[in-house]
């Protein structure tokens, strides 16, 4: 979002292809593919980002990384956001602040989610199903004094609005 917001994106696409050192507006080319690829090794984790100063194009090393770590698809954005999901407990935040928290990562998992449904009932059940899901993993967070009222009030009064939070 970041290099398109700032009308770069040329420079990945190879839109913007590499200029000949003496054309004359090479030098006004190569400020902006140094500046591009900056933003972008400063954002790679620094244990990997040297690997990607060799490049001499923002393309070069974009395209590069794509071949290292797209070769899954989004597996690996999907493995990494369902651990993070299993890693969050509300401990002493607010139960609001909790669910927020899981469902931003529900939503990013929904975006990884490509499935062709044969039918639309096939479709309406997994949601149910995935629904579901949240709602049993949103409970197993919970605090130890909020368990307590689980099948209780706790759970009468935010399991429908869970429901309805969910469904949007």
């Amino acid at each position: 979002m970041y290099i398109r917001g700032h009308g770069k994106i040329g420079y990945l696409t190879e839109d913007k292809k590499a200029l000949a050192l003496e054309e004359s507006t090479y030098a006004t080319w190569d400020l902006k593919n140094s500046m591009i690829m900056t933003w972008l090794i400063n954002s790679i984790d620094e244990d990997i980002s040297s690997n990607y100063m060799c490049y001499s194009t923002v393309n070069e090393l974009w395209d590069n990384a794509n071949q290292m770590y797209s070769d899954l698809g989004n597996q690996s954005q999907v493995y990494e956001l369902t651990l993070k999901l299993g890693e969050i407990w509300q401990c002493d935040d607010m139960v609001t602040k909790y669910f927020n928290s899981l469902k931003r990562l529900w939503q990013d998992l929904n975006l990884f989610n490509d499935y062709e449904w044969k039918s639309t009932e096939d479709a309406n059940h997994n949601k149910k199903v995935v629904e579901a899901h949240w709602i049993y993993n949103f409970f197993a967070g919970l605090n130890v004094e909020l368990m307590r009222y689980e099948e209780g009030l706790l759970a009468s009064l935010l399991f429908p609005r869970l429901v309805k939070l969910l469904q949007r």
